[in-house]
């Protein structure tokens, strides 16, 4: 089986467009430069890598998909390069003869059109789910590495397949281009479980819904304020937690907020008097973390619910840090109450956390006052 996927984000659209990965003086040689995702022995090896295809614009080497001005003594000197989309291949072993079958009852040849015809297949199905079981967590973790470890940010994340939103043929054939080699006619076909489709729900942003952009509220706040105060680090982290909230970037919204949340506790602690310091310092000592914690956020004054709530997003932050934990969607949304409650301790007027969506939406006309 043989993949590609497109990773310029499209929040960083615009001209020049940023295509994949940047390198310096280096862009893999294609198959022969190819990194292997699967261990010695896995019967999948799953291996991706980046192809040489530009044009030259300028004395610089611009990659463009059908591109054949590569020149690799340019390549040397120039200090960045695009790698374009990433390929990559898999070898699916086990493939029953009762899944051969169901490939070949409906083949689409690359250059052929194809529409509501894949059928209904619950072998064809089962295999779909297999395939993604085995290639999305790799490719996944490849991605990840570039966007974090090695500060590639604009690069998309590769999402997992969700049913209310993509049918299995469409993330299969549209999300992660899969296609299958014939050895019967000795060409490639696409890999489609069902038939392509995708389901658009409309939702308002979360919180107070489009109240979570900005208002005239807002903008007259600004004109009080002048913004004669630096940016505080707790105030940026929420920034980059709103981020990552909305790009379903949820262990790092995690840390993010409850980074914050500790910023701001230690900043009202430092403005505590020396006897409610040494109350807590004594408290510390003796109690577990969750106690701690309970009892240093009832020092600056957060209620009970607050509280609970903070608990929870800790639990779910230590599990992120230390086991890797990939939290759901529904527990990231209640990161919102926390930002709230770090809005309030560190003495905020307003903390907003909007989500970009194209649902858009007209109210009635307002009264005559």
């Amino acid at each position: 089986m043989s993949f590609h996927l497109r990773l310029g984000a499209g929040a960083f659209a615009g001209s020049p467009r940023i295509v994949g990965p940047l390198f310096h003086r280096f862009v893999p040689n294609g198959q022969s430069d190819a990194v292997f995702l699967t261990s010695d022995g896995d019967p999948h090896q799953v291996r991706i890598w980046f192809e040489r295809a530009a044009k030259m614009e300028q004395g610089f080497l611009q990659w463009e998909r059908n591109g054949a001005q590569f020149d690799e003594a340019i390549m040397r000197r120039q200090a960045k390069l695009e790698g374009g989309p990433l390929r990559g291949d898999m070898l699916m072993p086990d493939v029953s003869d009762e899944e051969m079958v169901s490939l070949l009852r409906n083949p689409k040849a690359l250059n052929e059109p194809f529409g509501q015809d894949a059928g209904d297949d619950p072998i064809y199905v089962a295999l779909g789910k297999r395939v993604i079981e085995a290639l999305q967590p790799r490719l996944t973790n490849f991605i990840s590495t570039l966007r974090n470890q090695y500060g590639q940010y604009w690069l998309e994340e590769l999402p997992a397949w969700d049913s209310r939103r993509h049918t299995l043929g469409t993330y299969c054939s549209s999300v992660l281009s899969v296609v299958w080699w014939n050895e019967n006619t000795q060409d490639w076909r696409r890999f489609l479980p069902t038939n392509s489709g995708a389901t658009i729900t409309p939702e308002k942003p979360p919180g107070r819904g489009f109240g979570e952009y900005l208002t005239e509220e807002d903008w007259r706040r600004f004109q009080r304020t002048r913004f004669l105060t630096d940016v505080s680090t707790e105030v940026q982290l929420l920034g980059n937690a709103t981020r990552a909230l909305d790009f379903g970037e949820y262990r790092q919204a995690f840390i993010e907020v409850m980074s914050a949340l500790e910023l701001v506790v230690a900043r009202r602690l430092t403005s505590s008097s020396e006897m409610a310091k040494r109350a807590v310092q004594s408290f510390m000592s003796r109690e577990t973390k969750k106690a701690q914690v309970a009892v240093v956020l009832l020092a600056t004054g957060a209620c009970s619910v607050e509280i609970e709530e903070a608990l929870k997003a800790l639990k779910v932050r230590n599990r992120v840090a230390h086991e890797g934990y990939l939290p759901a969607a529904a527990e990231a949304t209640a990161l919102r109450n926390v930002m709230k409650t770090i809005q309030r301790l560190a003495g905020l007027e307003e903390i907003k956390s909007p989500a970009l969506t194209s649902f858009n939406m007209l109210s009635p006309p307002p009264h005559d006052s």
